[in-house]
């Protein structure tokens, strides 16, 4: 039975007949559940090294969904290489938002702050790399 299922799977993901969209509406029913699973597992990774993702894993599954209809044209050797490849999206899906969330924390790389301004606690002025200020 699973290996029909597994199957199913594969043909309904490299079938050339129809548009990406309509074949991940056929698709999504059959691999939505282990998708979530495959999202919690990323998340629960993450957790272990002290950061908490603010995706939630629906929304984690969405974005690899996206990600999908991008890179549409791709052949799948079976189940297991589909589940693979999410797991792996995921695990970069949940990088990049990291690091997008971190770099808002910092000032643009082309710029940098007096050390001075920030001793002082005042509001930091942002100069162009190799400004000495007043000397």
């Amino acid at each position: 039975m699973a290996n029909d299922e597994g199957e199913r799977i594969t043909d309904h993901l490299n079938r050339t007949d129809t548009s990406g969209r309509s074949r991940w509406k056929r698709v999504a029913p059959l691999v939505d559940r282990e998708l979530r699973k495959l999202a919690a597992a990323a998340m629960r990774q993450f957790a272990v090294v002290n950061w908490r993702p603010t995706l939630q894993p629906e929304e984690l599954v969405n974005e690899f969904y996206l990600r999908l209809l991008r890179a549409d044209a791709r052949p799948w050797e079976n189940r297991k290489h589909f589940f693979a490849y999410a797991s792996t999206t995921m695990r970069s899906i949940l990088i990049d938002h990291h690091r997008s969330r971190k770099a808002g924390k910092r000032p643009p790389a082309d710029r940098s702050v007096a050390l001075d301004e920030l001793l002082a606690g005042r509001e930091p002025t942002y100069h162009p790399p190799g400004h000495l200020g007043e000397i």
